[in-house]
């Protein structure tokens, strides 16, 4: 399956294998590779959405993703369980990411 914005992604054609590291490995690569991806944010979107538990996604961890998603709902521009899809810019104007 293709994911919606995967066309467009740096990371299409690069060994998934460095965005589904083990305990104690870099998130360098991976991260370097989304870094300037035109679709990061939809990307980060899907995977707070989908509530993906593995992985770099959008640049970030799963640690970094449920930190964003407690920051949304601290803020108040998520609701507990609520899409995240369409929030993005809201989201970065209120926390500054």
């Amino acid at each position: 399956m293709l994911l919606p914005f995967a066309e467009d992604a740096n990371c299409r054609g690069s060994d998934s294998e460095q965005f589904f590291i083990h305990t104690g490995a870099s998130s360098k690569p991976a991260k370097a590779i989304c870094k300037g991806c035109r679709v990061k944010q939809e990307c980060l979107d899907w995977a707070i959405e989908y509530r993906m538990v593995y992985g770099i996604w959008g640049g970030k961890t799963v640690k970094e993703r449920r930190r964003a998603t407690r920051e949304l709902v601290a803020v108040g521009v998520r609701e507990p369980g609520a899409s995240v899809l369409g929030v993005a810019e809201e989201a970065s104007a209120v926390t500054g990411t």
